[in-house]
């Protein structure tokens, strides 16, 4: 395992959102593929090093961001360039770190989205105000058991495997790169598999989101990450399309992701409410908590008023790449 730029390689500054994709249209699916996933664990390093660093709302959103993103080029690529094992394996690590943030997000989201909002409509401001003190302690001890995951041994281990992989005698030199079939394909240009992608995943989509009206919460869960990594497969391959037709298309995606975002949001936050009321006896704390629960039922129903034009705003849009 070769040596790398330790964890904290970046000066401490404010998180950046993902880097646009700079995909172009001569480039083979190899050196595609290379671009994204070089971005990506750049992405990755700077925003991990914001969070040991801060520990901020932001800079574990973005965290979590990179690896979504890295780990959706891993998927889309595995096939057509004949990634071999170390990818799985590979994958499978950038999950359980994105898991070890999941917490930490939660309560961030929880703590901007459900927590302030409703204290900000409501005159009992200093028993919410202490409801969400509650909340910020206990997403500063998962933020804190974060930090430490993101600077443990297996963490850099990571961030040296992946550096390694996308190097010199990396992913190139596995899985089929040496027969004819897949060395073709690594040379072909990635326009002529950018909307074969797209397509695939947009037909699981399209799959899994049938009887929209009727599905369990689950099958919406599965239905929103199933959006979020087509999202960012289209983001990814966006710029080899015209401007155009892609702008409408992903903004019908961002909106759909957006609209089951928020179905899944409610969902955790009222696990955390039932967490924050087996942490506290107090009265004013439990009438907070009561208050909270009713201003999450008021704004269910604006949920759901939302995901099913989402949704349909979304089968009607004819895909860019088509």
């Amino acid at each position: 395992m070769s040596s790398g730029p330790t964890l904290v390689a970046f000066p401490r500054r404010r998180p950046r959102k993902a880097p646009a994709s700079r995909l172009e249209r001569g480039m083979s699916a190899a050196a595609a593929f290379q671009a994204l996933a070089e971005d990506g664990l750049d992405h990755l390093r700077e925003s991990a090093t914001a969070v040991v660093e801060t520990r901020g709302p932001e800079a574990v959103h973005q965290t979590r961001v990179a690896v979504r993103r890295l780990r959706t080029a891993l998927r889309l690529f595995r096939n057509p360039l004949a990634l071999g094992e170390r990818a799985r394996a590979l994958s499978a690590e950038l999950r359980w770190l994105a898991g070890e943030l999941g917490a930490t997000r939660e309560w961030d989201v929880f703590i901007a989205g459900v927590l302030r909002p409703a204290a900000a409509t409501n005159r009992q401001k200093r028993a919410l105000a202490l409801l969400i003190g509650d909340a910020e302690s206990l997403r500063d001890r998962a933020c804190a058991g974060a930090a430490a995951t993101l600077g443990s041994p297996r963490a850099a281990a990571l961030f040296r495997d992946l550096e390694s992989w996308l190097g010199e005698g990396g992913w190139r030199a596995e899985g089929g790169g040496g027969r004819g079939g897949e060395t073709a394909e690594r040379d072909r240009p990635i326009l002529a598999l950018a909307g074969r992608l797209l397509e695939r995943r947009r037909r699981r989509v399209l799959k899994d989101g049938r009887g929209f009206k009727r599905l369990s919460p689950a099958e919406r869960h599965r239905l929103r990450l199933k959006v979020k990594a087509l999202r960012y497969a289209a983001d990814f391959f966006a710029p080899l399309f015209a401007a155009e037709a892609a702008g409408p298309c992903l903004g019908a995606l961002a909106a759909l992701q957006d609209a089951l975002g928020a179905a899944n949001d409610r969902a955790a936050a009222l696990d955390l409410l039932a967490r924050l009321g087996a942490e506290t006896g107090s009265p004013s704390r439990r009438w907070a908590l009561g208050a909270v629960e009713d201003w999450l039922a008021v704004r269910a129903e604006d949920t759901e008023a939302t995901a099913r034009p989402a949704w349909k705003a979304f089968r009607a849009r004819d895909p860019f790449w088509a």
